[in-house]
């Protein structure tokens, strides 16, 4: 039987906020039952889709949820927020193979109106105001 090791309750990194920090919330984290780590299809491809949507370049979490400054100054801009538009229903939009397979390989040497076009057409309501959001992005 091996023993559990136990959590030091200080540290002494030579950074006092890291060491603060550690004090406060090491035991809570650490002292949980495991941290879930995908180890299925779905959940890889969820955490695959999360990564890369981090990663959008004109795209970023601030202007997904309208509170960038950039637009602040946009009046006719909904945030993806206030239109009901979140993670699951993006991915939804690239469940869609037809979508899907537009954004892969249909936009090379096309002008990005034939997306947005296809994201109307396709994409039902979501794809619709998808669209819209981008249009009216800053």
């Amino acid at each position: 039987m091996t023993a559990t090791p136990q959590i030091p309750a200080e540290l002494s990194t030579g950074c006092r906020e890291l060491d603060i920090v550690w004090t406060k919330f090491a035991s809570a984290i650490l002292d949980r039952p495991g941290i879930l780590i995908p180890d299925n299809e779905e959940d890889l491809n969820w955490h695959a889709f999360l990564g890369h949507s981090i990663d959008m370049q004109g795209f970023r979490a601030a202007e997904f949820a309208g509170v960038d400054e950039l637009t602040k100054r946009a009046p006719e801009f909904i945030s993806l927020k206030q239109r009901g538009i979140g993670v699951r229903e993006l991915a939804g939009l690239w469940a869609i193979p037809g979508l899907r397979e537009h954004l892969l390989v249909g936009t090379k040497g096309v002008s990005f109106s034939v997306t947005l076009d296809e994201l109307r057409s396709m994409g039902g309501p979501v794809g619709e105001s998808l669209a819209e959001a981008f249009v009216a992005f800053p």
